[in-house]
């Protein structure tokens, strides 16, 4: 029995140890949950608050970017001109976990690689100016420590404007429009119910960005705009099945659809309205999807 029971362990103990190591010892890291970010710095006057280099500082918590997953962004206003001004980002309210960059300085509105462990972030600003600090983690690789990205805006307190969006929109008049901006630092973001909305923005810097324009049953669209003074800007959105962008779903709609699987001619936002099912194409489901709905009136 003692020979048998001593046998059933070598043979255990053999078969353990002929496992590769990795088998035994690599076991993936415990992802880095992160559940806020503080920005950090040379703090002095309204910049950071006056508070340096304190990465439990609620005053410099950075604040999650609503419709912008993984986005955080910060702004402080009316500092002051001066060089070097300083800031690093940190997770958790520690300095263990913190993101830098590899340049040795950072120019406004630029969109830069943020290094994890990386170079202290550095910039200047010439005159009395609004900052705002945006902090990218969307692409953010814990394991391999990168996709993270970071911008500053320095904006002068004379270069700001208003800028007021006028959309219209078809279908049910009581559904919500989603207005977007966004620039590489800034996002704007407002909801409003009906198909003929407006819209004002303030404090908007120089620069370019892309309006986004959505609304439920609508192909949504998106515009480049340009802001360089106070200004506004028409936009429309048609529904999905609208290809001929005249505000209703009729039987020429789906045979303009049909005839584009037979000769392409659809190109952009029609070619959108045109995708019922939004697969990146237009086939002879699409057709038949919008042509059901002119029988039926089914949702699309």
């Amino acid at each position: 029995m003692k020979k048998s029971l001593i046998g059933l362990l070598l043979a255990l103990l053999m078969v353990f140890t002929a496992l590769p190591m990795t088998a035994l010892a690599e076991e993936p890291a415990p992802e880095y949950q992160i559940d806020r970010i503080t920005v950090v710095g040379n703090g002095k006057g309204n910049y950071l608050h006056g508070v340096t280099w304190d990465p439990t500082s609620s005053k410099n918590r950075m604040r999650a970017v609503t419709g912008l997953e993984g986005v955080y962004e910060i702004n402080y206003e009316d500092v002051a001109a001066g060089n070097d001004y300083q800031l690093r980002f940190t997770a958790n309210d520690s300095l263990d976990y913190n993101w830098g960059t590899a340049a040795a300085s950072v120019d406004s509105d630029k969109v830069y690689d943020a290094v994890f462990g990386g170079e202290v972030i550095s910039f200047d600003v010439a005159e009395v100016s609004d900052v705002k600090v945006r902090l990218n983690l969307r692409d953010w690789d814990p394991t391999e420590q990168t996709g993270a990205r970071f911008a500053v805006r320095v904006t002068p307190l004379s270069n700001v404007h208003t800028m007021r969006i006028n959309l219209e929109s078809y279908l049910d008049n009581s559904e919500n429009c989603l207005i977007e901006l966004e620039s590489a630092v800034d996002y704007y973001r407002c909801t409003l119910p009906g198909n003929m909305v407006s819209h004002t923005f303030y404090y908007m810097p120089d620069g370019s960005y892309t309006l986004t324009v959505s609304k439920k049953n609508h192909a949504a669209r998106r515009y480049p705009v340009a802001v360089d003074g106070d200004s506004s800007f028409d936009a429309r959105i048609n529904p999905v099945g609208d290809v001929n962008l005249d505000g209703l779903i009729q039987a020429r709609d789906a045979m303009k659809a049909f005839q584009h699987t037979i000769e392409p001619t659809l190109t952009g936002y029609a070619l959108l309205c045109a995708d019922v099912n939004g697969n990146g194409k237009v086939e002879a489901r699409d057709a038949m999807r919008i042509f059901q709905q002119t029988l039926d009136n089914n949702t699309l």
